[in-house]
């Protein structure tokens, strides 16, 4: 699979990157991307910082806006509200494998 050039961004999304900023928007934490992804945390940092610097941001919130201006991503999810306890389960995560599609803009919709 290739790297994803959207209009307007000068560096293309690896697959990686992609997956880890559709989990950035669904305000997961970094400790949580990595167990979802089965990476270290300091792997989804330095991911993260990549995916800044191809944004142009410095922080998560930016990073969401940015991506939403260049149509990468739909409207992010509202922040979960701090009075609310994260649900955990066991369920394995989604997997959707489309081989041979590219994928359309935005890349993480929903």
């Amino acid at each position: 699979m290739g790297d994803r050039l959207p209009p307007g961004l000068p560096e293309p999304f690896n697959q990686r990157e992609v997956d880890i900023l559709c989990l950035i928007k669904q305000w997961l934490t970094n400790q949580e991307i990595a167990h979802k992804l089965f990476l270290s945390v300091d792997t989804i940092k330095w991911y993260n910082q990549k995916i800044y610097a191809k944004l142009g941001v410095n922080r998560r919130t930016q990073a969401l806006e940015k991506a939403r201006e260049l149509g990468l991503i739909e409207q992010p999810h509202s922040p979960p509200p701090s009075t609310v306890a994260n649900l955990k389960h066991n369920l394995p995560a989604r997997m959707n494998s489309f081989i041979g599609r590219e994928k359309s803009w935005p890349l993480c919709a929903g």
